[in-house]
């Protein structure tokens, strides 16, 4: 079972990128096994920002699924390499 991809706010915060894990969570007990992230809509993101959504492929791969994270910005490529 697919549902459509979590879109990102357009500013990834730790309170955010936490919104979305709990989100991910919650589709994984549902029997979900692969998740997507759209970050197209992401202007602004923070470190903690990052972090706490790397937490959410964590989650997903201790859970034996698989996340995605889709159009992924170059600045925002940038910042997921230093984490």
């Amino acid at each position: 079972m697919e549902e459509n991809p979590l879109v990102i706010p357009a500013v990834l915060t730790r309170e955010s990128a936490l919104a979305v894990r709990d989100d991910v969570a919650s589709r994984l007990d549902r029997g979900e096994r692969r998740i997507e992230l759209d970050l197209s809509g992401v202007d602004r993101a923070d470190s903690f920002g990052v972090a706490a959504l790397l937490e959410s492929y964590e989650l997903t791969k201790d859970r034996g699924g698989e996340l995605v994270i889709s159009h992924v910005s170059e600045e925002l490529s940038e910042l997921f390499a230093f984490f």
